[in-house]
């Protein structure tokens, strides 16, 4: 059952959202080159559950090269031990487009949970991930395309217990 749950956690991340600006070009102003971006993670089984939010934002520093922040909530909730707690933190980015519709990505993230999961221990913990990977970018117009992402977490340790994080969903740029 725990590898059940575990296998959900990695692929409720699937709506993670980071945007492309297609349409950027040199002579684009500020504003032309940010993006904002999101995701929600969703996983259950029988017994627990986690429900999140994403929100990020990026800024293309050049036509293949972007950068950017983002913040994660999420609520984790086990029906059977009667436990929730709230996991939060923040991330960096960076993408680098490397040929036609492919590129490299890479991640820190840091958030921050209940170390223990039982109810009567309540001390919280900062736990920081390194993920490295690549994608794929489909545009479907200038300003919106699908993003697929597979990264690994080269500190091999996070709350989830995988070290993988698959990730797809839609970009916008909303300039």
């Amino acid at each position: 059952m725990r590898s059940i749950f575990l296998i959900l956690i990695v692929f409720g991340s699937i709506c993670k959202v980071n945007s492309q600006v297609l349409a950027m070009t040199d002579e684009s102003s500020f504003k032309e080159r940010i993006y904002f971006g999101g995701g929600l993670d969703m996983a259950f089984d029988d017994s627990r559950g986690i429900i999140g939010l994403s929100p990020s934002i990026g800024y293309m520093l050049t036509k293949t090269t972007s950068l950017g922040v983002g913040i994660t909530y999420q609520y984790y909730f086990d029906r059977y031990s009667r436990f929730s707690t709230d996991i939060y933190g923040y991330r960096f980015f960076l993408r680098q487009n490397l040929i036609a519709q492919l590129f490299a990505y890479a991640e820190y993230e840091n958030l921050s949970y209940e170390n223990n999961l039982t109810i009567d221990n309540k001390d919280r913990t900062w736990q920081d991930a390194i993920y490295l990977g690549g994608g794929w970018y489909q545009p479907i117009s200038d300003r919106v395309g699908f993003l697929a992402i597979g990264l690994y977490n080269v500190k091999n340790r996070n709350y989830q217990g995988s070290p993988w994080s698959f990730r797809a969903g839609f970009t916008f740029s909303p300039f």
